[in-house]
């Protein structure tokens, strides 16, 4: 994932087997490669913030912050899951976004509350907005050129 997100492309990965089990796997060609497995469950309450990953496989690796809209052209934007760090680094592109946002998806397997994590922006201003399973961070940028938004998540879900 590291290579698609340093070559600025979007995707999506994941493979569902709805009877996968430790022991046997997929159940099909000696793989085991499903993001589910009852087999993972903890049997969280769901009144858990991380209750909606339960029983997910490797969630930490594929359940991650990502630019969803960009108001320039993305020269960085990465996730560095051992840190814990989301970057973006864009520039303006000729296009006037008047009072149009960067926004920015943080799932609360990586930061359960706002305000366990830190935001830094090179200029303008943003703000965090709290949903139910994930936080929304928007950046409006000033008449800089280029953009820089750094997130460190100080904690997440186990």
């Amino acid at each position: 994932m590291v290579c698609l997100e340093k070559n600025l492309l979007s995707f999506t990965l994941w493979n569902y087997t709805s009877d996968h089990s430790n022991s046997a796997g997929d159940v099909w060609n000696g793989e085991d490669l499903s993001i589910y497995s009852e087999d993972h469950k903890c049997g969280l309450d769901n009144t858990d913030p991380c209750y909606i990953y339960d029983g997910l496989r490797a969630a930490r690796a594929f359940v991650r912050p990502y630019a969803q809209y960009v108001t320039g052209a993305p020269v960085v934007n990465e996730f560095d899951m051992n840190k814990g760090e989301f970057l973006l680094v864009y520039k303006v592109n000729g296009i006037e976004y008047k009072n149009v946002p960067s926004e920015i998806f943080v799932p609360k397997l990586w930061c359960s509350k706002k305000g366990d994590m830190k935001v830094t922006v090179s200029d303008g201003r943003y703000e965090v907005e709290e949903n139910e399973d994930w936080h929304t961070v928007k950046y409006w940028e000033t008449s800089a050129v280029e953009h820089t938004l750094k997130i460190e998540l100080l904690t997440h879900c186990k």
